[in-house]
């Protein structure tokens, strides 16, 4: 069976906690636990687990599956335990190179909560970098953003990884302001003129006089665009950590929206322009 997620298919596993499992290790920046999960079910599940993920090496979507788990100076393909506080090597390698490798260190530790005591794995690093393993989630955008602001997406991805997330926030507040940047020139070439006083404007002001060109969801999440400076200017790296993860969907899901509306004008200009031919061809007789 095979099973999809966001950004990849999981096959063979049980759809619940091997989905959980690959998001926890290709999705999540390191620091991030994957909370209340049995170790010993995580490295059962992470054993039999095949996905499909993009490669940077090849460069184009591959088929992972588990190579082995390394812990202290042992090294097999079948270990039954992490032990707490020992970092685990974690190896996958793609199915169309073996040599392309994949890299995952976990460690399993204590967390502890009012009530009771829980398992926590936590990712503490990986090679290629989370950046590297997102790029082709990126590469879809070049017909909506310039390769500056797709840079600026990955370093996003790149500084949240690093528990830098104040400078991931800056990247993606930049990435919010292009889009508005955008609109207003739509808004100039459809003939309307700006108002004179339209610099001082804050951002939400611009985003109202600006909705007929911005993707619905970004006029209806205008509050992102302040949030983000909050974290810019006010929140903590702990706070920006926590919100990161909601933050960066809603610019994904927002340049998603972008991106399908963007298709939606190209086809209908292809469409126009190949009925205008047909009658053209119509009107001056020719076959």
């Amino acid at each position: 069976m095979t099973y999809e997620t966001k950004n990849k298919e999981v096959i063979n596993s049980k759809k619940s906690f091997g989905t959980k499992c690959v998001e926890f290790l290709f999705d999540t920046p390191l620091y991030s636990p994957l909370e209340e999960v049995d170790p010993d079910k995580f490295l059962d599940t992470i054993q039999n687990l095949k996905f499909r993920n993009y490669c940077p090496y090849c460069k184009e979507i591959s088929i992972f599956k588990f190579v082995s788990v390394s812990t202290y100076t042992e090294t097999t393909n079948t270990v039954k335990k992490i032990k707490y506080a020992n970092p685990a090597l974690i190896t996958y390698c793609c199915t169309y190179n073996d040599s392309h490798n994949i890299y995952f260190l976990v460690k399993t530790q204590k967390g502890y909560t009012f009530l009771e005591t829980t398992d926590l794995i936590i990712k503490i690093g990986q090679q290629p970098s989370f950046a590297d393993l997102k790029s082709n989630d990126f590469s879809k955008y070049k017909k909506i953003l310039s390769n500056e602001k797709i840079k600026e997406l990955k370093k996003a991805q790149g500084l949240a990884s690093h528990d830098t997330s104040i400078g991931a926030f800056i990247y993606l507040r930049r990435v919010f302001s292009h889009l508005i940047e955008k609109a207003e020139e739509k808004y100039i070439n459809n003939n309307t003129s700006l108002p004179d006083d339209f610099k001082k404007y804050k951002a939400e002001e611009k985003i109202k006089l600006l909705k007929d060109f911005l993707p619905a969801s970004l006029v209806q999440n205008s509050s992102l665009y302040s949030i983000l400076s909050k974290g810019v200017h006010d929140l903590s790296e702990e706070e920006c950590g926590i919100y990161y993860d909601i933050v960066y969907k809603a610019i994904i899901y927002i340049l998603d929206e972008e991106l399908i509306n963007s298709k939606k004008v190209q086809d209908q200009k292809d469409l126009d322009d190949s009925i205008n031919k047909i009658q053209s061809k119509l009107k001056t007789g020719i076959k």
